[in-house]
């Protein structure tokens, strides 16, 4: 009866083999525990591909709301599967059962687990765990991707031409910069980018299931309140139980939020899906605006299972992201963002910072070579920060290249040119991205490295650097575009490009904006001098609405 099952089940901490099997939970005894793992493992592929009544009950379970009596709910679930008699032998039902190795399984299974025979092949602990290690390691990492950029820019040339100390073209090697008004901020290009995401997902989606959201960035206008406050605002009233916050550092913001996110899910194996929004803006003085720039990136992660039911796919998990990775942190001081600054440009040190970039490349390149074997050699792509200028990326691979033949390692010019150049297209038109540089270089690598990355998996090296100073290279596996992409090469061709001195009118509506907000100028003022050109925006885009003079709020609308 079920009262004396769930009776069992709760009362028995230390349950005795026999008296289990009478009891009718668990159906055969095994004499070694070699055996009996052997026997577990294929029971557990079984178990997630097969779905059987008690593990969907199991999973309707831990989406309740009362996350307290999560265990009490999964207990009380497979203790009425098993009254019922629909675990593991329900055929009609379930299509399949469990009975020791059966048919059903050993399709499914390795044949090294399988075995040829009835009897389970004796191995040892040890060889037996590694082996399921290896063998069940789901894949999570990015299942969707949508981008919110500048609806104008400046042409490269155009900034040479108009400011003397900004070699856009000629030494940065910039094709355009990104140019926005003081109406837009790392606030409305995420909003903006997160807007995208959420559009795309399929009819079946359950906005409950996102329990994380966190943002990437260095450009919070509020030190007191993170970015992700707003976004909420985008969530249905009746879901506010998301997990994260904002991660602020220069130019690692973005990866420390996915890094994050990744962990949760798999720490969480109630978990479903998690949004990273990585998003700044990179606003310049005159002399520095070769490398103003701005975006946001938008981000849906999961886990493989997850993303083939609700996507209803049979492919696999677009971005896979492994769990190991490379850091190195140190405290440098080569690119500061005083609180009181006046200025809009960062101070940066320009050698002093490429320099501490590339130790930190060396240390990350030849460190991920000792732990996991993976060279820029046996690599399809590396993607990396840009910096500010795209010339900052052609340097990283040039060194790159030289790292990898000091120790042997045979990278022609070739070789090294596809292997980056596909991850550097959106850059080279959009300027310094900050935290969201590495991740509109991923978007890029699946927009212009073409259908080649459709027809096998590609090895990806990722490598994250922000300024002060920290680095992590991780790895990952692309296996196809992130569902319902978009190609931005068609939305960069048809910004609005706007001449030299329309720029310095609008860096100097940025500088007015920065200093009534950290000085807090009268409200008469703010009111009268904070009048701007309405700018050209692509619809659905979000824009500041009424401006923050002094400790007014800061709110947004939707074009």
């Amino acid at each position: 009866p079920e009262s004396r099952v769930l009776e069992f089940y709760y009362e028995n901490a230390h349950w005795h083999g026999e008296k289990c099997l009478q009891e009718g939970l668990i159906s055969s005894l095994h004499a070694t525990r070699e055996q009996a793992l052997e026997e577990a493992l294929c029971l557990a592929s079984f178990i997630a591909r097969q779905a059987p009544a008690g593990v969907q009950r199991t999973r309707r379970q831990v989406k309740a709301k009362l996350r307290s009596q999560i265990i009490d709910c999964e207990a009380w679930a497979i203790a009425c599967s098993i009254a019922e008699k629909t675990v593991f032998t329900n055929l009609k039902e379930q299509n399949a059962s469990f009975c020791g190795l059966s048919t059903a399984v050993r399709e499914i299974v390795p044949a090294s687990i399988a075995g040829t025979s009835t009897a389970p092949t004796r191995r040892s602990t040890e060889t037996s765990m590694a082996s399921s290690e290896a063998w069940f390691q789901e894949d999570f990492g990015i299942a969707c991707i949508q981008l919110a950029v500048p609806a104008r820019a400046c042409k490269a040339e155009e900034v040479e031409q108009t400011f003397v100390a900004a070699p856009c073209s000629s030494k940065y090697l910039q094709r355009a910069v990104g140019v926005w008004e003081c109406d837009e901020d790392a606030i409305s290009f995420a909003m903006t980018a997160l807007q995208k995401l959420l559009r795309t997902l399929p009819p079946n989606f359950k906005i409950e299931d996102i329990g994380r959201l966190e943002v990437g960035t260095e450009s919070n206008v509020d030190l007191a309140k993170s970015i992700k406050s707003y976004l909420t605002d985008l969530f249905p009233a009746s879901h506010r139980e998301l997990f994260g916050v904002d991660n602020t550092n220069a130019c690692y913001g973005g990866t420390a939020a996915v890094l994050n996110t990744l962990d949760w899910l798999r720490a969480h194996p109630e978990a479903q899906f998690g949004i990273v929004v990585v998003t700044d803006t990179a606003v310049m003085n005159e002399e520095d605006v070769s490398f103003q720039g701005a975006g946001a990136v938008a981000m849906l992660l999961t886990r493989e299972s997850v993303y083939q039911a609700v996507f209803q796919t049979r492919s696999p998990l677009p971005v896979a992201i492994e769990r190991q990775a490379v850091p190195l942190m140190r405290n440098t001081q080569d690119f500061l963002k005083p609180r009181y600054a006046t200025q809009l440009s960062p101070y940066i040190r320009g050698k002093e910072s490429m320099d501490h970039y590339l130790e930190a490349l060396e240390h990350c390149v030849k460190r991920t070579n000792e732990k996991f074997g993976d060279s820029i050699a046996n690599t399809d792509y590396c993607l990396v920060h840009g910096g500010l200028c795209r010339s900052v990326a052609t340097r990283v691979m040039n060194e790159w290249g030289k790292i990898a033949a000091s120790a042997g390692e045979r990278v022609s010019r070739q070789d090294l040119l596809r292997k980056f150049e596909p991850g550097l297209k959106h850059g080279e038109e959009l300027g310094g991205l900050y935290t969201a540089s590495l991740y509109f270089s991923l978007h890029s690598l699946l927009e212009h490295a073409g259908d080649e990355v459709l027809l096998a998996p590609k090895k990806v090296l990722l490598f994250s650097y922000g300024s002060g100073s920290t680095a992590t290279m991780f790895r990952a596996r692309v296996q196809g575009r992130t569902e319902a992409f978009e190609h931005l090469e068609t939305r960069l061709a048809a910004r609005e490009f706007v001449s030299g001195m329309e720029l310095k009118q609008i860096i100097s509506r940025h500088v007015f904006a920065k200093s009534l907000m950290d000085n807090n100028l009268p409200e008469e003022v703010a009111q009268r001098q904070a009048k701007r050109a309405v700018a050209k925006c692509n619809e659905g885009d979000f824009l500041l609405t009424r401006f923050p003079a002094g400790n007014e709020k800061r709110v947004y609308r939707q074009v």
